[in-house]
């Protein structure tokens, strides 16, 4: 049987008590510590002289604390004594509950963690493939972005040439006009001033074949250039829908990397370092299990404003023709 310091929590070895540092005292009350413990005990008190007892409470004399030393008998005399036997099973058969006790609950945390280790890999395969896909969409936004780029050059061009098509076709008007002799002498003058030498030479010499051909190609321009804007409108949109669906998947990728694992409140969201924040609507999150993956409802999706464009008409042969 042990003895045990309720101050220290330790054993208060009775082998080892006539020995330095394993020194022994009791006090008035019989309570038994050892010696340094019940010193540093009693000096802590308010009290110069008295004291209180650590275990019963009682109040003692400083100075009244005994030195205790043991007279050992050795131990072979008491081997085959059942009391002492029975004693020595009871704390063997403590230690192995304590020890039991300790390793089921070992077991349990053990169990848990490996549970929450199962489902942090699963969540971490799991956004491993969503910023695989993000990369592959963040490509496909380079593409689209390049794409859109070159149709919007080729838009430009297209508007360029048609506006010199008009000016060509006003002037051809003006020139058909003052050969069909409807102006008269100072305004058909005053046509003839505003035609170049090189329209004057072509109103002459392949007026009637250039001007079909030109009405023909314009007309054909007119339809390129809005199936342009078409092309155009419907990349713009889905360089929007792209931006949004990045944006989003940045946010949990933010998420998951923060030091503490919890579940996201209803409320919370990520701040947004996209710069185009500013057109998504807020994110919500739904709280789960710990090991699940958070449902993320993604915002609505902007609906792009169609651009209004009025492509030059050219009117039909037959009225360019009609005062002839």
């Amino acid at each position: 049987m042990n003895v045990q310091c309720v101050i220290c929590k330790d054993v208060v070895d009775v082998l080892k008590a006539g020995h330095e540092g394993f020194k022994a005292s009791a006090l008035s009350c019989g309570h038994v510590f050892h010696t340094d413990c019940i010193h540093r005990w009693l000096d802590q008190s308010g009290s110069a002289n008295q004291g209180t007892c650590p275990q019963c409470r009682c109040v003692v004399m400083k100075k009244k604390a005994l030195r205790l030393f043991f007279d050992l008998v050795p131990m072979e005399n008491y081997q085959d004594d059942p009391t002492v036997i029975k004693a020595n099973n009871d704390l063997l058969k403590k230690d192995i509950e304590d020890l039991r006790d300790r390793m089921a609950t070992k077991t349990q945390i053990t169990d848990k963690l490996t549970k929450m280790n199962s489902g942090l890999r699963e969540r971490v395969l799991e956004l491993e493939q969503k910023l695989v896909l993000a990369q592959q969409n963040t490509d496909a936004l380079k593409m689209t972005r390049i794409k859109l780029n070159k149709k919007s050059k080729e838009l430009e061009d297209t508007k360029d040439e048609m506006e010199k098509l008009r000016q060509k076709v006003t002037s051809l008007r003006a020139s058909n006009t003052i050969l069909n002799g409807s102006l008269k002498d100072e305004e058909a003058r005053e046509a003839l001033e505003a035609l170049e030498k090189s329209d004057m030479a072509l109103l002459f010499f392949s007026y009637k074949k250039d001007s079909e051909q030109l009405l023909k190609r314009v007309g054909m321009m007119s339809s390129d250039l809005s199936r342009s804007q078409e092309e155009a409108r419907k990349l713009r949109k889905e360089l929007t829908e792209a931006r949004d669906e990045i944006s989003v998947l940045n946010r949990i990728v933010e998420v998951y990397h923060k030091p503490k694992l919890k579940a996201p409140e209803p409320n919370s969201g990520a701040p947004s370092t996209s710069s185009s924040s500013s057109d998504l609507s807020p994110v919500r999150m739904q709280p789960g299990p710990t090991t699940a993956t958070p449902q993320v409802i993604t915002p609505h999706k902007r609906k792009l404003i169609p651009q209004s464009s009025h492509p030059y008409k050219i009117p039909k042969k037959s009225s360019v023709l009609s005062s002839a």
